[in-house]
């Protein structure tokens, strides 16, 4: 998993699109991590820098949130929006845009999986593919304790 400035970013600029696809509310991801929905809403809703820690920390939540909930969709959402390099811009939009519809018509509280069975028609099936490729690559890397030591120095 990448930690490096821009990723974090990416993760910080689209955590409501995000949290919307896992089915979770600001308070729900705060009471999860521990601190306050003023917190969560600072962070989604100005320049506020996520930390390494904030970073690592959302994205463990996500990953246990797609293996209890089987949830690829937002696998590949994550991947789409976060870690992919080759995703166009439009295309980010356009699940950005689909994922707030979707989220006011079913609701929040229905959960990702009504959320995410909704969403992605609209992405090519081989950039589905490529995220899930990369997810499954990068969960199944370890995290090396110098790589978290540098960024944190920097």
């Amino acid at each position: 998993m990448k930690t490096d400035k821009e990723t974090i970013e990416k993760l910080r600029r689209d955590l409501p699109t995000i949290r919307n696809l896992a089915g979770w509310s600001a308070a729900r991801l705060a009471d999860l991590l521990g601190v306050t929905r003023a917190t969560i809403v600072t962070i989604e809703n100005t320049e506020y820098k996520m930390s390494v820690i904030q970073y690592l920390a959302i994205r463990k939540l996500l990953d246990e949130e797609i293996k209890d909930s089987f949830n690829q969709k937002l696998a590949a959402a994550i991947d789409i929006l976060v870690d992919s390099e080759d995703v166009s811009e439009s295309d980010k939009c356009k699940l950005r845009d689909e994922t707030e519809r979707i989220a006011k018509r079913v609701g929040r509280k229905a959960g990702s999986k009504a959320l995410s069975e909704c969403l992605l028609s609209e992405i090519p099936p081989e950039s589905i593919q490529r995220g899930r490729e990369a997810i499954d690559r990068l969960l199944s890397k370890q995290i090396p304790l110098e790589s978290l030591k540098e960024d944190k120095n920097e």
